[in-house]
């Protein structure tokens, strides 16, 4: 991807599983070559047991190995009941993009691969159909204002494993992946094997699926962007002209304002616009989250 690292700094977000493992060593046999300053960052959930260990397998990789290690905890008063999963995401990528801003990271890289993509796509086909979700795995995407890179999204689990092997790299296995409890283990264990068997190319397909999508949606972008740009308008709205979508039909504005709110404010809604609203007042299309404007009413 044309991606220069000479003299930049590469935070690593590690779990000490066998993927993470394997990117954090791959960068380290690069880091003299290529001339980069490598870092490491990790997330306790504090979800399992074995938990502390996988921070201190952690430690010592990178204490032996000269990585500077930052590492936090995700307070048990912080967990909440519901929707564990999605809220363990949002705190450890808080926390990663957090480290990466602190410490001047250039890019923040994580260690999702092809077996990771494709689960992603058959994952999001389930849920949704919707296509965009389905290729929200990239190898190069932005995070809370952080470059995000997935260097190994080309290859599979069993070449990670590969690599670990031949170069003797350690590694943590976590218990609740073997679990069918998920819908993401249920399709890895038992539906991606069967396709892998009527196609042994079918993680190159996933890439090659994502990297169409990619084509499709940097042309829609650049559609959205001739209608012109929006502007901020008192810090709770966005705003752009009526006349700029006046040539639009009613399905080609919901499109418009359905990748506006993915790009402004980083969430998929359907048809309905989920928590947004769009309204026209004095030339002008206004899009604003309901609870901004009740913010400004009570001030």
């Amino acid at each position: 991807n044309n991606i220069n690292v000479t003299d930049k700094k590469l935070l690593v977000a590690a779990s000490s599983g066998p993927d993470s493992m394997a990117l954090l060593d791959m960068l380290r046999n690069l880091q003299d070559n290529a001339h980069f300053k490598l870092m490491a960052a990790h997330f306790n959930h504090q979800l399992r047991a074995d938990s502390e260990e996988e921070s201190k397998f952690l430690k010592k990789y990178c204490s032996e190995n000269h990585v500077p290690l930052f590492i936090a905890k995700w307070p048990k008063e912080d967990q909440p009941k519901v929707g564990i999963e999605a809220a363990a995401r949002h705190a450890r990528y808080a926390f990663l993009t957090q480290m990466a801003k602190e410490n001047n990271a250039d890019y923040l890289l994580t260690a999702h691969h092809g077996d990771d993509l494709l689960e992603n796509i058959l994952l999001k086909f389930i849920r949704s159909g919707n296509p965009e979700e389905m290729n929200s795995l990239q190898m190069i995407g932005k995070m809370h204002g952080i470059k995000l890179l997935r260097p190994l999204l080309g290859y599979s689990k069993a070449e990670l494993l590969q690599y670990n092997q031949e170069y003797q790299i350690d590694f943590v296995i976590d218990s609740t992946n073997q679990a069918d409890e998920t819908m993401r283990n249920r399709l890895r264990h038992h539906v991606v094997p069967l396709l892998k068997k009527e196609n042994p190319a079918l993680i190159r397909n996933a890439l090659f699926f994502s990297q169409k999508m990619d084509e499709l949606i940097d042309y829609v972008d650049e559609k959205n962007s001739a209608m012109g740009q929006l502007e901020s308008f008192l810090n709770v709205a966005y705003r752009i002209k009526s006349e700029a979508l006046s040539q639009l039909t009613e399905k080609e504005r919901i499109f418009f304002w359905q990748r506006t709110i993915w790009q402004k404010y980083h969430r998929r809604v359907n048809e309905n616009l989920g928590n947004f609203v769009v309204m026209e007042y004095q030339n002008y299309f206004y899009l604003y989250k309901k609870q901004n404007i009740l913010e400004v009413r009570k001030q």
